[in-house]
Protein backbone atom coordinates (compact mmCIF):
# COMPACT_ATOMS: atom_id res chain seq x y z
CA UNK A 1 0.00 0.00 0.00
CA UNK A 2 2.76 1.87 0.63
CA UNK A 3 4.23 1.97 -2.73
CA UNK A 4 0.84 2.61 -4.47
CA UNK A 5 0.28 5.65 -2.23
CA UNK A 6 4.13 6.80 -2.88
CA UNK A 7 3.13 6.53 -7.06
CA UNK A 8 0.13 8.36 -6.90
CA UNK A 9 1.80 11.25 -5.24
CA UNK A 10 3.71 10.76 -7.61
CA UNK A 11 1.98 11.04 -11.02
CA UNK A 12 -0.79 13.67 -9.97
CA UNK A 13 1.59 16.79 -10.37
CA UNK A 14 2.52 15.62 -13.81
CA UNK A 15 -1.06 15.78 -14.49
CA UNK A 16 -1.62 19.50 -13.29
CA UNK A 17 1.43 20.27 -15.40
CA UNK A 18 -0.24 18.77 -18.44
CA UNK A 19 -3.03 21.38 -17.89
CA UNK A 20 -0.85 24.28 -17.48
CA UNK A 21 1.54 23.69 -20.35
CA UNK A 22 -1.43 23.28 -22.53
CA UNK A 23 -3.03 26.84 -21.36
CA UNK A 24 0.31 28.51 -21.11
CA UNK A 25 -0.04 29.33 -24.86
CA UNK A 26 -3.22 31.21 -26.23
CA UNK A 27 -3.39 33.40 -29.32
CA UNK A 28 -4.50 36.31 -27.91
CA UNK A 29 -5.25 38.78 -31.72
CA UNK A 30 -4.98 38.23 -34.57
CA UNK A 31 -3.25 40.87 -35.59
CA UNK A 32 -2.98 40.89 -39.63
CA UNK A 33 -3.04 39.16 -43.45
CA UNK A 34 -1.05 39.80 -46.20
CA UNK A 35 -2.47 40.45 -48.82
CA UNK A 36 -6.09 41.70 -47.27
CA UNK A 37 -7.20 42.29 -51.19
CA UNK A 38 -7.54 39.01 -53.77
CA UNK A 39 -8.27 40.79 -57.25
CA UNK A 40 -10.30 37.46 -58.71
CA UNK A 41 -9.87 38.62 -62.43
CA UNK A 42 -11.51 40.12 -64.83
CA UNK A 43 -15.14 38.85 -66.68
CA UNK A 44 -16.35 39.84 -69.91
CA UNK A 45 -20.09 39.23 -71.47
CA UNK A 46 -20.47 35.55 -70.97
CA UNK A 47 -16.39 34.95 -69.76
CA UNK A 48 -15.42 33.87 -66.44
CA UNK A 49 -11.83 33.71 -65.14
CA UNK A 50 -9.79 31.35 -64.75
CA UNK A 51 -9.65 29.66 -60.59
CA UNK A 52 -6.60 30.24 -59.37
CA UNK A 53 -4.93 29.44 -55.87
CA UNK A 54 -3.37 32.29 -53.38
CA UNK A 55 -1.38 32.48 -50.44
CA UNK A 56 -2.43 34.48 -47.39
CA UNK A 57 0.47 35.22 -44.88
CA UNK A 58 -1.62 35.21 -41.30
CA UNK A 59 -0.03 37.22 -38.55
CA UNK A 60 -0.83 35.86 -34.61
CA UNK A 61 0.09 37.47 -31.47
CA UNK A 62 0.41 34.53 -29.21
CA UNK A 63 0.64 35.24 -25.52
CA UNK A 64 3.13 32.75 -23.41
CA UNK A 65 3.09 32.17 -19.62
CA UNK A 66 4.22 29.64 -17.19
CA UNK A 67 7.27 29.34 -20.20
CA UNK A 68 5.60 28.67 -22.86
CA UNK A 69 3.83 25.36 -24.01
CA UNK A 70 1.96 23.69 -26.72
CA UNK A 71 -0.42 26.12 -29.08
CA UNK A 72 -3.04 25.09 -31.05
CA UNK A 73 -4.33 27.68 -34.01
CA UNK A 74 -6.52 28.02 -36.63
CA UNK A 75 -8.78 30.55 -38.93
CA UNK A 76 -12.16 30.37 -41.46
CA UNK A 77 -13.65 32.68 -43.36
CA UNK A 78 -17.53 34.14 -42.54
CA UNK A 79 -19.38 36.20 -45.28
CA UNK A 80 -21.27 38.67 -43.48
CA UNK A 81 -24.81 37.42 -44.91
CA UNK A 82 -26.22 34.10 -44.17
CA UNK A 83 -27.42 33.92 -47.38
CA UNK A 84 -25.90 31.62 -50.35
CA UNK A 85 -23.91 31.29 -52.58
CA UNK A 86 -21.19 33.59 -52.11
CA UNK A 87 -21.46 36.20 -54.47
CA UNK A 88 -19.50 39.99 -55.26
CA UNK A 89 -21.44 42.27 -55.56
CA UNK A 90 -21.77 45.91 -57.28
CA UNK A 91 -21.29 49.55 -54.64
CA UNK A 92 -24.66 50.76 -56.69
CA UNK A 93 -26.68 48.00 -59.04
CA UNK A 94 -27.89 44.75 -59.40
CA UNK A 95 -25.33 42.90 -60.68
CA UNK A 96 -23.81 39.60 -59.00
CA UNK A 97 -20.93 37.10 -59.42
CA UNK A 98 -20.66 33.65 -57.79
CA UNK A 99 -17.86 32.43 -56.50
CA UNK A 100 -16.67 29.72 -54.12
CA UNK A 101 -13.64 29.89 -51.54
CA UNK A 102 -11.55 26.25 -50.46
CA UNK A 103 -9.02 25.31 -48.39
CA UNK A 104 -6.70 21.97 -48.81
CA UNK A 105 -9.21 20.63 -46.79
CA UNK A 106 -12.22 21.56 -48.40
CA UNK A 107 -15.10 24.05 -47.87
CA UNK A 108 -13.86 27.50 -46.57
CA UNK A 109 -16.80 30.01 -46.04
CA UNK A 110 -19.03 29.85 -43.55
CA UNK A 111 -21.87 31.82 -43.54
CA UNK A 112 -23.55 34.11 -41.01
CA UNK A 113 -23.00 32.53 -38.08
CA UNK A 114 -19.32 32.77 -36.85
CA UNK A 115 -19.33 29.34 -35.87
CA UNK A 116 -15.97 27.64 -37.01
CA UNK A 117 -17.54 24.82 -39.01
CA UNK A 118 -15.46 25.19 -41.66
CA UNK A 119 -11.91 25.82 -40.43
CA UNK A 120 -8.37 25.23 -40.96
CA UNK A 121 -5.97 24.37 -38.30
CA UNK A 122 -2.36 24.88 -38.18
CA UNK A 123 0.10 21.67 -36.94
CA UNK A 124 0.25 22.13 -32.78
CA UNK A 125 3.42 23.92 -32.61
CA UNK A 126 5.93 25.30 -29.07
CA UNK A 127 6.78 28.13 -28.30
CA UNK A 128 8.73 28.45 -25.11
CA UNK A 129 9.16 31.76 -23.04
CA UNK A 130 7.04 34.20 -21.50
CA UNK A 131 4.86 37.76 -22.67
CA UNK A 132 3.94 38.10 -26.14
CA UNK A 133 5.59 37.05 -29.68
CA UNK A 134 4.52 37.33 -33.34
CA UNK A 135 4.02 34.36 -35.46
CA UNK A 136 3.70 34.04 -39.04
CA UNK A 137 1.18 30.94 -41.11
CA UNK A 138 0.98 30.50 -44.58
CA UNK A 139 -2.43 29.42 -45.77
CA UNK A 140 -3.40 28.25 -49.32
CA UNK A 141 -6.54 29.60 -50.95
CA UNK A 142 -8.13 28.04 -53.84
CA UNK A 143 -10.20 30.99 -55.49
CA UNK A 144 -12.98 29.47 -57.53
CA UNK A 145 -14.96 31.76 -59.78
CA UNK A 146 -18.46 30.74 -60.90
CA UNK A 147 -20.53 31.89 -64.06
CA UNK A 148 -23.04 34.21 -63.56
CA UNK A 149 -26.37 33.46 -64.17
CA UNK A 150 -27.20 35.93 -67.23
CA UNK A 151 -25.07 38.75 -68.64
CA UNK A 152 -23.40 40.57 -65.62
CA UNK A 153 -23.84 44.50 -66.04
CA UNK A 154 -20.01 46.16 -66.57
CA UNK A 155 -18.37 47.23 -63.57
CA UNK A 156 -16.46 46.73 -60.12
CA UNK A 157 -17.63 44.36 -57.66
CA UNK A 158 -16.31 43.28 -54.51
CA UNK A 159 -17.12 41.33 -51.30
CA UNK A 160 -15.83 41.27 -47.52
CA UNK A 161 -14.91 38.34 -46.12
CA UNK A 162 -13.27 38.04 -41.91
CA UNK A 163 -10.67 35.91 -41.77
CA UNK A 164 -11.00 34.67 -37.91
CA UNK A 165 -8.55 33.40 -35.53
CA UNK A 166 -9.12 31.09 -32.73
CA UNK A 167 -7.00 28.65 -30.67
CA UNK A 168 -8.38 25.12 -29.35
CA UNK A 169 -6.57 24.90 -26.18
CA UNK A 170 -7.97 22.32 -24.26
CA UNK A 171 -10.05 20.73 -27.30
CA UNK A 172 -12.85 23.68 -27.68
CA UNK A 173 -12.18 27.01 -30.45
CA UNK A 174 -12.26 30.20 -28.92
CA UNK A 175 -12.54 32.68 -31.09
CA UNK A 176 -9.94 35.60 -30.45
CA UNK A 177 -10.02 38.02 -33.53
CA UNK A 178 -10.45 38.68 -36.71
CA UNK A 179 -9.14 40.85 -40.02
CA UNK A 180 -11.21 41.61 -43.08
CA UNK A 181 -10.22 39.99 -46.64
CA UNK A 182 -11.64 41.75 -49.93
CA UNK A 183 -12.56 40.03 -53.19
CA UNK A 184 -12.85 42.16 -56.26
CA UNK A 185 -13.22 41.67 -59.65
CA UNK A 186 -14.19 43.31 -62.79
CA UNK A 187 -16.32 43.13 -66.04
CA UNK A 188 -15.26 44.52 -68.96
CA UNK A 189 -17.55 45.39 -71.88
CA UNK A 190 -17.12 43.05 -74.20
CA UNK A 191 -19.19 40.61 -76.81
CA UNK A 192 -18.87 36.66 -77.02
CA UNK A 193 -19.60 33.84 -79.19
CA UNK A 194 -22.42 31.98 -77.88
CA UNK A 195 -20.09 29.27 -79.75
CA UNK A 196 -16.14 28.94 -80.31
CA UNK A 197 -15.22 28.18 -83.89
CA UNK A 198 -15.13 29.65 -87.44
CA UNK A 199 -17.30 29.45 -90.20
CA UNK A 200 -16.75 29.28 -93.93
CA UNK A 201 -17.86 30.14 -97.56
CA UNK A 202 -17.17 28.32 -100.58
CA UNK A 203 -17.35 29.74 -103.97
CA UNK A 204 -16.33 27.30 -106.05
CA UNK A 205 -19.40 26.80 -107.62
CA UNK A 206 -19.35 30.45 -108.69
CA UNK A 207 -16.53 30.57 -110.74
CA UNK A 208 -17.23 29.21 -114.04
CA UNK A 209 -14.19 28.38 -117.12
CA UNK A 210 -12.22 30.29 -114.72
CA UNK A 211 -14.47 33.41 -114.34
CA UNK A 212 -15.86 34.56 -111.29
CA UNK A 213 -19.39 35.04 -111.59
CA UNK A 214 -20.55 37.53 -108.32
CA UNK A 215 -23.60 35.51 -107.04
CA UNK A 216 -23.47 36.30 -102.97
CA UNK A 217 -23.48 33.77 -100.05
CA UNK A 218 -23.84 34.52 -96.71
CA UNK A 219 -23.82 32.44 -93.15
CA UNK A 220 -24.70 33.58 -89.80
CA UNK A 221 -23.72 33.21 -86.02
CA UNK A 222 -24.66 34.13 -82.37
CA UNK A 223 -23.04 36.75 -79.59
CA UNK A 224 -23.70 38.13 -76.77
CA UNK A 225 -22.88 41.59 -75.63
CA UNK A 226 -23.37 43.22 -71.95
CA UNK A 227 -23.04 46.65 -74.02
CA UNK A 228 -23.97 48.34 -76.69
CA UNK A 229 -21.17 47.49 -79.80
CA UNK A 230 -19.87 48.66 -82.73
CA UNK A 231 -18.91 46.55 -85.63
CA UNK A 232 -15.71 46.32 -88.31
CA UNK A 233 -14.93 43.94 -90.93
CA UNK A 234 -11.33 43.43 -92.14
CA UNK A 235 -9.99 41.29 -95.11
CA UNK A 236 -7.63 40.96 -98.39
CA UNK A 237 -8.41 39.62 -101.73
CA UNK A 238 -8.12 35.71 -101.81
CA UNK A 239 -4.90 34.11 -102.88
CA UNK A 240 -3.90 30.88 -104.94
CA UNK A 241 -2.21 28.18 -102.18
CA UNK A 242 0.25 27.60 -103.14
CA UNK A 243 1.08 31.35 -104.31
CA UNK A 244 1.63 31.93 -108.17
CA UNK A 245 3.32 34.40 -109.96
CA UNK A 246 0.67 36.77 -112.36
CA UNK A 247 0.49 35.68 -115.80
CA UNK A 248 -0.42 38.09 -117.98
CA UNK A 249 -4.27 37.76 -118.85
CA UNK A 250 -5.02 35.94 -115.76
CA UNK A 251 -5.64 36.96 -111.90
CA UNK A 252 -4.03 35.98 -109.44
CA UNK A 253 -5.85 37.05 -106.52
CA UNK A 254 -9.77 37.09 -106.22
CA UNK A 255 -11.45 40.49 -104.99
CA UNK A 256 -14.63 40.71 -103.10
CA UNK A 257 -17.41 42.59 -101.31
CA UNK A 258 -17.92 41.56 -97.42
CA UNK A 259 -21.15 43.09 -95.76
CA UNK A 260 -21.62 41.58 -91.94
CA UNK A 261 -24.47 43.05 -90.05
CA UNK A 262 -25.79 43.14 -86.64
CA UNK A 263 -29.62 45.01 -85.53
CA UNK A 264 -28.85 48.88 -85.98
CA UNK A 265 -25.10 48.76 -87.02
CA UNK A 266 -23.54 46.85 -90.28
CA UNK A 267 -19.99 47.36 -91.84
CA UNK A 268 -18.94 46.67 -95.41
CA UNK A 269 -15.18 46.84 -97.30
CA UNK A 270 -14.34 45.88 -100.78
CA UNK A 271 -10.73 44.41 -101.19
CA UNK A 272 -8.34 45.67 -103.68
CA UNK A 273 -5.31 43.47 -103.70
CA UNK A 274 -3.33 41.40 -101.17
CA UNK A 275 -2.87 44.55 -98.90
CA UNK A 276 -5.94 44.27 -96.09
CA UNK A 277 -8.11 46.89 -95.89
CA UNK A 278 -10.99 47.36 -93.26
CA UNK A 279 -14.43 49.01 -92.75
CA UNK A 280 -14.51 52.52 -92.00
CA UNK A 281 -17.93 53.70 -90.94
CA UNK A 282 -18.45 52.42 -87.24
CA UNK A 283 -22.39 52.72 -86.26
CA UNK A 284 -22.74 51.12 -82.91
CA UNK A 285 -24.98 48.22 -82.11
CA UNK A 286 -29.05 49.52 -80.42
CA UNK A 287 -28.43 47.25 -77.29
CA UNK A 288 -26.81 44.76 -75.28
CA UNK A 289 -28.20 41.29 -74.83
CA UNK A 290 -28.24 37.06 -75.64
CA UNK A 291 -28.24 35.69 -78.56
CA UNK A 292 -27.80 38.64 -81.22
CA UNK A 293 -27.57 37.49 -84.79
CA UNK A 294 -24.49 38.55 -86.88
CA UNK A 295 -25.13 38.15 -90.82
CA UNK A 296 -21.97 38.20 -93.25
CA UNK A 297 -22.59 38.42 -96.94
CA UNK A 298 -19.86 38.39 -99.40
CA UNK A 299 -19.73 38.20 -103.04
CA UNK A 300 -17.11 37.98 -105.30
CA UNK A 301 -15.84 40.75 -107.54
CA UNK A 302 -15.85 39.65 -111.52
CA UNK A 303 -12.88 39.85 -112.95
CA UNK A 304 -10.17 38.21 -115.81
CA UNK A 305 -9.84 34.36 -116.33
CA UNK A 306 -8.15 33.11 -112.67
CA UNK A 307 -5.13 30.21 -112.79
CA UNK A 308 -5.62 27.28 -111.56
CA UNK A 309 -5.24 27.14 -107.92
CA UNK A 310 -7.15 27.06 -105.07
CA UNK A 311 -7.76 30.20 -103.52
CA UNK A 312 -8.26 31.71 -99.56
CA UNK A 313 -8.81 34.30 -97.40
CA UNK A 314 -9.96 35.11 -93.51
CA UNK A 315 -12.72 37.88 -93.19
CA UNK A 316 -12.28 39.19 -89.54
CA UNK A 317 -16.01 40.41 -88.21
CA UNK A 318 -15.03 42.31 -84.77
CA UNK A 319 -18.09 43.05 -82.41
CA UNK A 320 -16.64 45.29 -79.54
CA UNK A 321 -18.09 48.19 -77.61
CA UNK A 322 -14.69 49.86 -77.22
CA UNK A 323 -14.46 49.99 -81.21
Amino acid sequence: MIVWLRLLTYLLPVVLLSGRCEAACRMSLLSSISPATINVGGYTATGVPLAQTVFITVNFEVSLTAGGGMCDAGIYLQRTSALGPAIMTQATGSGALPYDVRFDSGAAINFGTGAPSNFVSFSPFTLTGSGTKVLQKTVKLSILPQAPNGLPPTGAYTDQLKVHGYNTAGGTAVLDSNAGLKLTATVAQSCDLTASGSVSLDFTSDITAGLPLGAPKSTSFLINCNAAAKIRVTSSAMAPTPARLALAGFDNLIDFHAQASIPGASASLTTAGATAVSSTSLTKLSSSGSNIPVTVQVNLVPGLRLQSATYRSALQVIVDPLL
